[in-house]
């Protein structure tokens, strides 16, 4: 009988399968995934009147004057406030005022495929004025790197129609956040003109920028000729946007 029940177990043992053992010097292997994605995060800054660095200027503004004694700007600059002042207009030319290192805009991203910035006028600059934006260090849409300052002196033409540069366009297809402060992006009670379809295409960025990335630009003002005389002063405001390739 005991071998009977030796026998059995034996052939019970053959029929369960082997449990893992771990030989000495032999190692045993298991595993685990671990899996993520990386979100994008994107960061703009402007700056008005900017210098040989990406600094807000503070100094009576550089306006060129498309014919002697055309513009009479003066006083201080205030953050993202473009003061062209008073201007003398012609009854039978266009004249213009063209602010030097007028607008720069940083842009820092992981974004891996790259960024572009556009912009637009929120609304119809009044008495028919025209703003020309000219890229400065190329041609737009710039490839954002270090700070390029204006090379443009004397006194540059005055065209409706932005000869050498493009006319900043009104924005359509998007929504007016009708604030009344110019400023960066989280500023209080900010006017903008969101997700418009038409702009300038300022800046063309293929990758992340982990570094600062700047373009700056000179921005001129054009009025037509006649252009009809105001007491109070004129104001229009310029989205800058920035959104993925």
């Amino acid at each position: 009988m005991k071998r009977i029940i030796a026998a059995a177990a034996l052939a019970v043992a053959f029929v369960l399968p082997a449990a893992p053992s771990f030989a000495a010097g032999v190692p045993s292997y298991g595993s685990v995934k671990m899996s993520w994605s990386v979100n994008t995060t994107a960061n703009m800054q402007l700056v008005t009147q900017y210098g040989a660095t990406f600094v807000q200027g503070t100094a009576a503004p550089n306006l060129l004057p498309s014919v002697a004694l055309a513009c009479a700007g003066t006083g201080s600059e205030v953050a993202f406030n473009m003061t062209f002042g008073a201007i003398n207009p012609s009854l039978t030319n266009p004249i213009g005022c063209l602010y030097t290192n007028a607008v720069a805009t940083s842009v820092t991203t992981n974004d891996a495929a790259g960024f572009k910035v556009n912009e637009y006028l929120d609304a119809a600059p009044a008495g028919g004025a025209v703003f020309c934006a000219f890229a400065n260090g190329g041609t737009f849409p710039l490839t954002a790197g270090a700070v390029v300052q204006s090379t443009r002196s004397g006194n540059p033409a005055a065209a409706l129609a932005c000869t050498g540069g493009l006319a900043v366009p009104v924005a359509t297809g998007g929504t007016e956040n009708a604030g009344t402060t110019p400023g960066n992006p989280g500023t209080a009670s900010l006017e903008y003109y969101s997700a418009a379809t038409n702009g300038i295409n300022v800046v063309s960025n293929p990758g992340q920028a982990l570094a600062p990335a700047v373009a700056g630009q000179d921005i001129q003002l054009v009025l037509p000729a006649g252009a009809p005389s105001t007491v109070a002063t004129q104001s229009s405001y310029m989205t800058v946007q920035l959104f993925p390739n």
